[in-house]
């Protein structure tokens, strides 16, 4: 898979300056029935000044895990083995958070759907699942 990425600056104060996070990706995985590990591997960064002076950024690898998950427990927004009215509050409390909210780690539980916001879908699904037990 190639995957290709243009990001800009948003001013001189938001320049890259240090090695840091440039971009998040989320991927979402077949259905599987046991573990497997992979890895990712970024192979070719070019960033470039104001001036237009470019340079080859080093490549990075990051190692994956895919495990199996029980569709239900992505519901479970408190993990506490039950989908409840507990866990729409959650969501709730979460509404129109994304993966720019300074709070993301925290807020992402409830992103029951993996599309990184927190939206009416979530709470629709933790809801439905909820009224339907």
């Amino acid at each position: 898979m190639r995957i290709e990425k243009t990001k800009k600056s948003d001013g001189e104060d938001q320049a890259i300056r240090t090695d840091g996070t440039f971009i998040a990706l989320t991927l979402r995985a077949k259905v599987v029935d046991t573990s497997s590990r992979g890895e990712i591997e970024v192979v070719q960064v070019t960033v470039s000044d104001p001036q237009g002076a470019e340079r080859n950024a080093a490549p990075v690898t990051r190692s994956i895990t895919v495990q199996p998950v029980d569709p239900g427990n992505l519901l479970d927004v408190n993990k506490d083995g039950r989908v409840s009215i507990g866990d729409l509050a959650i969501a709730a409390a979460h509404y129109d958070k994304n993966v720019d909210s300074p709070d993301w780690s925290a807020a992402k539980a409830a992103d029951v759907n993996y599309d990184g916001k927190i939206d009416i879908t979530d709470l629709a699904q933790v809801a439905r699942k909820l009224w339907n037990e």
